[in-house]
């Protein structure tokens, strides 16, 4: 007898358009996978805004960049108050008062870079539970890192309650983005670790979807040298490729301003309680913040010089050509 034909192997099925764009965002926000961020059952809007992503390739106009900590979220305190409960639960002696943390908040952007100056520079490499005076290059680097994390995490959970909800007018600024026939590109730039920006973004704006809007997420990790240095600019403009002349960046400190006006961005500063009385020389426009402020999207259009009664006239003659 004949032997029976093998059957053919059954096609493998192909990922659902809304599954496929969310490992793609997460790609693009440098995530290691889709769980974080992706519900069991996604919701009929959520699913439609994928698909709607995935077949939207024009190219937005200009690009609004917004600090995390201090910009989107009133949080620089919260940093502070982590930090302190580090250094006590590893029995380190050192206590940063807000004067000194302001300091240090306006001259070096980083919570490791922070730290390397403080014990470094300051106050000496501390005896506690994981270090000692004598401690190696190498030694210092591994107490730099642990405590980072266990303040990450002190941190993390302070968000997790709570304490820090959006600042005023970011939501609304957001939301008339979007919604413009002009949108931008929107992004985020934050100096804090990728894996306590993210724990903050998504607790913010991810619990009302908020977050999806968003193109682009860069944080301290994702860059060689951290603000006042304009690296993470310059990538978030080569990312979106987006012409850096483009860009408004919304910063709350004086290296914030510096990182982008090395970038040669334009930059506005929305000041916090620790930053409101210092000079910004350089900023194009410095409120307390947006809802104060009366900052709207068309006032950040005007800001970046973008004009959108020219876009819309430019549109028939580039479809035009395009045909």
């Amino acid at each position: 007898p004949k032997p029976k034909p093998k059957p053919k192997p059954k096609p493998k099925p192909k990922p659902r358009p809304d599954a496929m764009m969310l490992r793609l965002s997460c790609l693009a926000l440098g995530l290691a996978g889709a769980g974080a961020f992706a519900p069991k059952r996604m919701a009929p809007a959520r699913r439609s805004a994928l698909r709607a992503a995935a077949t939207d390739a024009e190219a937005k106009p200009w690009a609004l960049i917004f600090d995390c900590d201090g910009v989107l979220l009133e949080s620089e305190g919260l940093h502070r108050t982590a930090y302190n409960k580090a250094f006590k639960h590893y029995g380190i002696d050192a206590d940063w008062t807000v004067e000194y943390y302001d300091d240090l908040q306006n001259r070096i952007g980083g919570g490791i870079p922070k730290m390397r100056h403080y014990f470094g520079e300051v106050a000496g490499w501390p005896e506690s539970k994981i270090s000692t005076p004598e401690i190696n290059a190498e030694e210092q680097e591994a107490f730099l890192n642990t405590v980072q994390d266990t303040k990450t995490q002190m941190y993390k959970d302070m968000i997790a309650e709570g304490v820090a909800p959006l600042r005023p007018g970011i939501r609304a600024v957001v939301e008339e983005a979007v919604a413009s026939p002009h949108r931008p590109y929107l992004a985020i730039c934050s100096a804090s670790t990728k894996a306590a920006c993210l724990f903050v973004l998504d607790n913010l704006l991810g619990k009302d979807d908020l977050l999806q809007h968003f193109d682009l997420v860069l944080a301290g990790d994702d860059v060689e040298n951290r603000k006042p240095h304009p690296d993470i600019y310059e990538l978030a403009a080569e990312r979106l490729n987006v012409k850096k002349d483009q860009c408004l960046v919304v910063e709350d400190s004086l290296i914030g301003l510096q990182a982008a006006a090395g970038a040669d961005m334009k930059c506005i500063i929305t000041t916090t309680e620790s930053t409101r009385d210092q000079a910004f020389d350089g900023a194009i426009s410095v409120v307390d913040d947006f809802e104060a402020g009366g900052v709207t999207l068309k006032t950040l259009e005007e800001l970046v010089g973008f004009k959108a009664d020219a876009a819309a006239a430019a549109a028939p003659a580039a479809a035009a050509a395009a045909a």
